[in-house]
């Protein structure tokens, strides 16, 4: 990951694919998860120091807090607590919108401070909050950063 983050920089963007995905291992309390990870964000904020964000995604169809894929971020990268409370916002207006709330991390051991996480975008968001399954319409910004 450090390669990519290096990359990143001399581009000036993060541009990820699925070929970025490497195994890992996720510990919350004394649960342990095997998952994929890879960095996360277009832009660098997600990359600076030693708090980088990641994409998670756990194997094996496991769940942690209802969710198979979600980030987690640098809450400074999305405004602090803004972001949280537009979440609740829409939620309180029945908006589907993804869980998001904050987590102490420590990567390899080392304390990271507190994290916002955020579900991903899936079918998994219908189904919790009752959804039919469907299509799930995204903005596709990579060619602009691209050029």
């Amino acid at each position: 990951m450090s390669e990519k983050r290096q990359a990143a920089f001399k581009k000036t963007l993060l541009f990820t694919s699925k070929e970025d995905l490497v195994d890992g291992d996720l510990k919350v309390d004394d649960q342990v998860y095997a998952i994929k990870i890879r960095l996360k964000g277009d832009l660098l904020d997600h990359l600076q120091g030693d708090r980088w964000s990641f994409r998670i995604q756990l194997k094996d169809k496991k769940e942690w807090n209802q969710m198979r894929n979600f980030s987690i971020h640098n809450s400074k990268s999305r405004s602090h607590i803004a972001e949280w409370m537009m979440h609740e916002l829409f939620k309180g207006e029945g908006i589907l919108t993804p869980e998001y709330d904050f987590i102490k991390v420590k990567l390899n051991g080392k304390s990271l401070g507190i994290y916002a996480y955020e579900q991903h975008f899936d079918n998994q968001l219908l189904e919790i909050n009752n959804k039919v399954i469907g299509p799930i319409l995204r903005h596709n910004d990579d060619a602009y950063w691209e050029n």
